[in-house]
């Protein structure tokens, strides 16, 4: 028999080459993007944690900074946890000021979680838009070895979301 030397691929050989490589570059492509959602996902959880902290150091600051008692008012959506505190956001110094915990509605309808605070010899009141993740909030007592809804030193805030809860926990200086 008489056989002649190739030179080159075949058509077959070609077009396995092209289907091999095409499979390699979707799998390639769908791994990215698999990895690109994993970091949106991550990022976005990162922030959340970021806003959940800020929110913490704020309320424990107010907290530990109380003088006189807190008072609980329901104010329509849930309950509104309102003291008076040292640790004002806006004025230098330990001027006193009433802070109000609450979730309310925006003008477009969503709920967020407010910060208000107010001096009424300065004539001061101000209500700062903390964050809209929350959709309930619980404020608790504890007083003779068990949480309770009347006000005592030690209180635990709990923020829900649709799927978690947070809470923080802090003591007064004084009751």
């Amino acid at each position: 028999m008489n056989y002649k030397k190739r030179n080159g691929f075949t058509l077959i050989e070609i077009l396995v080459a092209v289907v091999l490589s095409g499979i390699i570059i979707i799998g390639l492509m769908e791994s990215m993007d698999s990895l690109a959602n994993t970091k949106s996902f991550l990022n976005s959880k990162k922030n959340r944690i970021e806003i959940l902290d800020k929110i913490s150091l704020i309320m424990q600051a107010d907290i530990r900074c109380k003088i006189g008692k807190f008072v609980i008012k329901n104010n329509g959506i849930t309950k509104q946890l309102t003291f008076t505190t040292t640790n004002s956001l806006f004025f230098n110094g330990s001027l006193p000021v009433n802070v109000s915990y609450y979730l309310k509605r925006n003008d477009k309808g969503k709920l967020f979680l407010y910060r208000e605070e107010e001096n009424k010899d300065m004539g001061f009141d101000t209500a700062i838009p903390l964050t809209d993740i929350f959709n309930k909030a619980e404020y608790q007592f504890y007083r003779n070895g068990r949480w309770q809804n009347e006000p005592a030193a030690i209180i635990k805030i709990t923020l829900f979301t649709k799927h978690k809860k947070y809470s923080i926990t802090q003591r007064a200086m004084i009751e």
